[in-house]
Parts: structure tokens; C-alpha cells; sequence
């Protein structure tokens, strides 16, 4: 049974959603924005190879279409992204949030928004844990060597609640923004969000 899901692969100029499924695989660019959330979503290839017995349309598809509503508010933000990321208001079953916590099955475990513009070095805001007890840590992805990601938003945590609230994180402004519940990239438009 092959494995399948979808990738955002992104520069500061171009982005291309990849879904897989087993060997087979399809690209398709990103214009503007683009959500992924743990499907196959380019339509002809989704189509043929969907999981059978996955329940995107109760357990993924809500989370999903949260994704694409916070694109579509423009300009996209970091401090929107961190919002976004810590979320438990998408559920279509209780725990199946952006950030989730389904008990004996399925937790976040790490996050991530990347920032992409033209000549500068990616900033990235990364944190491992939920993303709702946990705050984000900003470096330049030229620095990531140095950085500990075993400890990447420990040293923060929130009060322990599960919630969704702001960081406090200042934004850059618009950006060409990724979100995919585990993994984010920013940038100014551009949504895993590309």
C-alpha cells in the first residue's frame, strides 16, 4: 500500500505543490497562495490517488479550508501564521485541529514559518511541541547550524493552556506565506501555505 501526501517546496520567487503516492508523483506551480494539509490536492492526481479509506473530508478538509481562509486575509503575517498555527477552532472532530491532539494517535510535534524575500536569508520561526504551549524562536536560516533544535521553544512556554492567541511575535509584513499544520513557510503571499 503505498504511502502518499503533499509537499510545498518553495523559493523567495517560485513555489510547487508535490503530491506523492507510493512512486507516483505530480507537481503543480503556486500562483498566488496555496494550502496543504496531509492530502493529495492537485485535483487530476487526488482524483486517482487518494487514500481509499482516508477521511479527508471529516478530518482533513477542515483543518484545510482553515488554511486557505487564513490566506486569503491579506496582507499575510507571521503573527497571523502563529495564530493560525496554534488554532484548535478547525476541528471537525474534537482533536483534529491545526494544532492537534488526538490522544493515542496523532499530536503536533513541531512548527514551522519560514519568511522567503528576494536577496535576504530566509528568517525562519520554528518551535518543537505543540504550538500552542510553546513559543516561537526566530533565527536566520543561516544560523540554523548553530541552533539546538532539541530546544527550540522550550526555553518559552506559554501559560499551558491549549489556546489560540498571538505570539506577540512581530510580523514583517506582507509575506509569501506557507502554512501546512506542521510546517510553515512565509513569504508574501505564498501559502503550505505557500
Amino acid at each position: 500500500r503505498p504511502y502518499w501526501n503533499a509537499f510545498l517546496v518553495a523559493s523567495a520567487g517560485t513555489a510547487f505543490v508535490i503530491d506523492t503516492s507510493g512512486r507516483e508523483w505530480a507537481a503543480e506551480p503556486v500562483g498566488d497562495v496555496r494550502a496543504i494539509s496531509n492530502r493529495t490536492s492537485i485535483p487530476g492526481f487526488d482524483a486517482t490517488h487518494r487514500h481509499p479509506r482516508q477521511p479527508v473530508e471529516r478530518l482533513v478538509d477542515p483543518r484545510w479550508r482553515a488554511s486557505q481562509r487564513v490566506l486569503a486575509e491579506r496582507p499575510v503575517t507571521v503573527a497571523a501564521l502563529q495564530q493560525h498555527l496554534r488554532s484548535h477552532d478547525t476541528c471537525g472532530e474534537p482533536g483534529w485541529s491545526v494544532c492537534m491532539h488526538v490522544d493515542g494517535v496523532e499530536a503536533t510535534t513541531a512548527s514551522m514559518i519560514v519568511a522567503l524575500q528576494p536577496g535576504s536569508s530566509p528568517l525562519v520561526w520554528a518551535l518543537t511541541g505543540s504550538p500552542c504551549r510553546r513559543e516561537y524562536r526566530s533565527f536566520e536560516l543561516g544560523d540554523a547550524a548553530t541552533i539546538d533544535f532539541s530546544d527550540v521553544g522550550a526555553a518559552a512556554p506559554l501559560s499551558g493552556r491549549c489556546e489560540s492567541s498571538p505570539s506577540g511575535a512581530g510580523s514583517r509584513g506582507p509575506q509569501r506565506g506557507c502554512v501546512d499544520e506542521g510546517a510553515q513557510l512565509g513569504g508574501d503571499g505564498i501559502d503550505d501555505q505557500r
